[in-house]
């Protein structure tokens, strides 16, 4: 869940889509970044079950992204870059200036809406994001792709960089 993942989320979520039924005969790539304070928990996992494939600090997220069936990804640009790779997701949104743009995903049928990591139950969000992301894989999730690719503009690299120079005027 983004390069710094201080509460352990991208665990949480992977040890979730290991238990789901529609996942039994995957392999779960787990992405972690440098910053992680999961590291313990993580080699733990990965050492306890050998369908967990461990990247640390991964270099080429592009390359990555392109040879996964499914993603559960924290709300932000990760999920434009799997729109991009035309890899069906699951959003959850860290932070509450997430929620508004996976809301917004959500409703135009892209990138379906898991719910907030930092709610009373976790445990349940992650189990109905590893469903939901189970759903999308087993059904081919064509149309969630079709809809993810429109939202990108085919300039989308040239907007996204004048969107981002814009934005930073502005604070």
């Amino acid at each position: 869940m983004g390069g710094v993942d201080t509460r352990g989320i991208g665990l949480e979520v992977c040890a979730s889509i290991l238990d789901e039924q529609a996942f039994r005969g995957y392999a779960v790539d787990l992405v972690v970044g440098s910053l992680s304070r999961y590291m313990e928990q993580v080699r733990a996992l990965t050492a306890s079950n050998s369908r967990v494939i461990l990247h640390e600090s991964v270099s080429d997220m592009s390359l990555l992204m392109g040879q996964v069936d499914g993603a559960v990804s924290a709300e932000g640009t990760t999920l434009y870059e799997l729109c991009a790779r035309r890899v069906p997701s699951v959003s959850v949104a860290i932070v509450e200036e997430q929620v508004r743009d996976a809301e917004a995903f959500d409703r135009l049928g892209a990138v379906p809406y898991a719910g907030m990591a930092n709610t009373g139950e976790p445990t349940r969000l992650f189990e109905r994001a590893a469903k939901m992301l189970g759903h999308l894989v087993c059904n081919g999730g064509q149309d969630v792709v079709t809809r993810m690719v429109d939202l990108l503009p085919s300039n989308g690299t040239e907007k996204l960089v004048r969107e981002l120079v814009s934005i930073r005027r502005l604070v």
